[in-house]
């Protein structure tokens, strides 16, 4: 059993600022869960049986791979827009919240403070404002690092909910990174 995982941040640079990640505590994923899922699931109702419908498309062809963009092309502007048409700034401010400011999960080095001591800093509503402003895209980019960091296995759990899409999707990715890694693996 690995101990203390919450105490292990992982680094991260985004725009010239060092941050450490602290990964959430279980019960604070459980509840950060949620507010994805809220954005997530009217996407998700869409992709999802796009995605079936090009895997089915595919299945049986040894030369074809699964094409991401061919599989979203399945999607009409319309599902789109009534897929995204619940999303307001509410849901938006309350994910980039809980992601980066309610747990305190995020740190960063303020390089203009003098004290070395006090350079580590938990990034706030204020820091926030002030980091991000005019650079959202910086917050995005933190944002899914904080969602890699806490959430990259939790596909892994969805085998049953979604079988045989997960499956083709894990199949078709590792015949694709497997060629990948041959050479390296030959090398060494």
């Amino acid at each position: 059993m690995q101990l203390k995982k919450q105490f292990r941040p992982v680094p991260y640079e985004v725009a010239g600022i060092q941050y450490q990640i602290h990964p959430f505590a279980a019960m604070d994923s459980v509840a950060v869960c949620g507010t994805l899922m809220v954005l997530l699931v009217p996407v998700l109702q869409l992709f999802v049986p796009a995605m079936q419908q090009h895997i089915d498309s595919v299945k049986g062809k040894d030369d074809e791979d699964i094409n991401f963009e061919k599989a979203v092309g399945n999607i009409s502007i319309d599902n789109l827009a009534h897929a995204i048409n619940g999303l307001s700034g509410e849901n938006l401010q309350k994910l980039f919240t809980d992601l980066l400011l309610a747990y305190g999960n995020i740190t960063f080095v303020d390089d203009d403070e003098v004290d070395r001591e006090k350079r580590y800093k938990v990034l706030n509503l204020d820091y926030f404002n002030e980091i991000f402003c005019q650079d959202l895209g910086s917050a995005v980019r933190l944002s899914v690092k904080v969602l890699t960091v806490n959430f990259g296995n939790f596909f892994d759990g969805l085998g049953i909910p979604f079988g045989s899409l997960m499956d083709a999707v894990k199949e078709k990715h590792s015949q694709s990174t497997e060629s990948l890694t041959q050479p390296l693996s030959a090398a060494i």
